[in-house]
């Protein structure tokens, strides 16, 4: 065997999606280790401390897991996936174009909540979401009669936290795509209950092509496009590490062979 291979059952759409993979992973002569719950329980914080400075490890596990093992993503650093380092490279296909940064703290303050609202005057409901890839808070819309009540619902660890403000997009459909090399490997619709499954035209897998290559300081990643109303370009909802981001129905061969394969 050639190293291990990490899977973590919360990546996947479904246990058979987890087997599939461990399969995969041992054709290609790698050990396939399926891992559960939290990082921080006794059996895994011991799992963990063996592979921490390892160079034969290879993995698809939630965040936590990848920031205590050393699988942040293959070279990546953490601030490569803040808003405020990538949105720079596709300022006018991102999806938050018209956004505002403010720390978390601020949108409690009457001043800046009435500049926010006089900037997006013409959006009734505003999004708000972390600026970091680290999901300090899963971003959320809210209307603006119901700020202060869905606010104060935030943890207070949350108040230092740099925040991105937007006016609220109807997004019609969403899909990822795997970046090995600023290459796209494999694709997929991305899974919510409400939306079916659907494949992407040629025109928005060719606009996914040209967005890869103008990522200059990343070489790997996911990169999530979506269409909304009135728009026929899709829009970059965000871009994240390959180890940590949710499956779906990618082509699993291609995504573990191109982890398998990097450096």
């Amino acid at each position: 065997m050639n190293g291990d291979f990490l899977i973590h059952g919360r990546i996947f759409d479904s246990e058979d999606s987890l087997l599939e993979a461990s399969k995969i992973i041992q054709s290609l002569s790698w050990n396939p280790k399926i891992i559960r719950g939290h990082y921080f329980e006794p059996k895994n914080e011991s799992l963990i401390k063996q592979l921490i400075g390892r160079k034969n490890i290879r993995g698809l596990v939630p965040l936590n897991w990848a920031r205590h093992s050393g699988l942040i993503g293959m070279g990546a650093n953490p601030l490569d996936f803040y808003v405020t380092h990538y949105m720079k490279y596709f300022p006018e296909y991102y999806l938050n174009q018209d956004c505002l940064f403010m720390p978390f703290w601020a949108l409690k303050i009457a001043l800046f909540k009435n500049q926010i609202f006089k900037h997006l005057y013409y959006s009734d409901k505003l999004f708000i979401k972390p600026d970091n890839g680290f999901k300090t808070f899963t971003g959320f819309s809210v209307s603006k009669k119901e700020w202060d009540k869905e606010i104060s619902f935030l943890s207070p660890a949350n108040e230092d936290c740099l925040v991105l403000v937007s006016s609220h997009k109807e997004i019609l459909h969403e899909w990822r795509f795997w970046v090995f090399d600023n290459e796209v490997v494999t694709y997929s619709s991305y899974s919510w209950e409400e939306q079916e499954e659907k494949e992407p035209e040629d025109y928005i897998i060719n606009h996914a092509k040209m967005i890869a290559t103008q990522v200059k300081h990343l070489k790997d990643f996911t990169l999530d496009l979506c269409l909304i109303k009135g728009n026929y370009y899709p829009k970059v909802v965000e871009i994240n590490c390959i180890t940590t981001s949710g499956t779906y129905k990618c082509d699993l061969s291609k995504l573990i062979a191109a982890i398998i394969n990097k450096n």
